[in-house]
């Protein structure tokens, strides 16, 4: 008798791009590498390739972060996500007087910059996971869209990033939208329930 094929579960992936609008106007998908000048305005392309929850946080250097997913704005509040589906940051429809708001600014300031993306493949409870929190400390911390720099300290030292492979655009990737991606994978299968990273902003005077 022939024992079934065991499939295995596909390994944990996030994939993120950068989008930019110059001060010229013009629009497109840019590296993460290159550097960005003031004056340029960004936003951030985050997919996983499972259902699960996913965090987003921009920090400065030294700094608390600022939340920036979960967002009222989006997926109705919530950041329990489906399989490939991708969300930017900020919205694109974002409700705002100056449609400049609905882009990250870059500006002059030397100081180091860094989006922390979290993607658990399970809820994590001590992060923010709605618009409208859950405990009293979490609700803080939406309230005031803070998280504090030794929450993110402690989440990046958890990270193994011995484990991750991190790679440009594979072979089976087909939309012209990702050719400047950036994929993450969690190559660990004894333990795949979260991929933590952080992304500099590069920066030029």
């Amino acid at each position: 008798r022939v024992r079934p094929k065991v499939e295995l579960a596909p390994l944990l992936t996030v994939q993120y791009r950068v989008l930019i609008k110059r001060p010229d106007g013009t629009e497109g998908e840019s590296s993460v590498a290159s550097v960005f000048h003031p004056g340029d305005q960004l936003r951030l392309g985050v997919t996983a390739n499972q259902d699960g929850f996913l965090y987003i946080v921009y920090q400065k250097e030294g700094q608390d972060g600022v939340i920036q997913f979960p967002d009222s704005r989006v997926n109705h509040g919530e950041n329990q996500v489906g399989r490939n589906q991708e969300f930017v940051l900020p919205p694109i429809n974002c409700p705002a007087p100056d449609p400049s708001e609905c882009w990250y600014r870059v500006n002059s300031d030397p100081q180091k910059e860094y989006f922390i993306i979290v993607f658990s493949r399970d809820q994590i409870l001590d992060l923010p996971n709605s618009a409208g929190g859950s405990s009293d400390e979490v609700r803080q911390a939406l309230s005031s869209g803070v998280l504090k720099k030794e929450v993110i300290d402690s989440y990046l030292k958890s990270a193994r990033v011995q484990d991750y492979k991190i790679y440009s655009r594979p072979p089976s990737a087909n939309s012209p939208a990702s050719r400047y991606a950036i994929w993450v994978t969690n190559t660990n299968r004894s333990d795949n329930e979260e991929i933590i990273l952080r992304v500099p902003l590069n920066k030029g005077m």
